[in-house]
C-alpha cells in the first residue's frame, strides 16, 4: 500500500468536506498522519523500540481507505 498515497487521498477527501477545523493547515495535519503512521515506537522490558515494515493498528485504517479509493475509482 503506497502509504504518501493514501495520505494525500485522505487530506484531500477531508479537505472537500471542510472537516478541519480552522485553526488547523493541511500540512500539520499530513505531519500528524505521516508521523503516526510512519514511526511506531513500543517499550520492551523497559527499551524503547522503533518499529518497523510490520505497520502498526493505523495500517488497518490506511488500507481500508486505500481499497476503497481504488474501488471508487474502477467503478468511476
Amino acid at each position: 500500500m503506497p502509504l504518501d498515497d493514501t495520505i494525500d487521498y485522505i487530506l484531500k477527501e477531508v479537505n472537500m468536506l471542510n472537516k478541519l477545523p480552522k485553526l488547523s493547515s493541511r500540512l500539520l495535519f499530513k505531519h500528524l498522519l505521516c508521523n503516526v503512521a510512519k514511526n511506531t515506537v513500543f517499550s520492551f522490558n523497559h527499551h524503547l523500540y522503533k518499529q518497523s515494515n510490520m505497520g502498526n493498528l493505523l495500517s488497518l485504517v490506511l488500507a481500508d481507505i486505500f481499497m476503497a479509493k481504488h474501488e471508487s475509482d474502477v467503478t468511476l
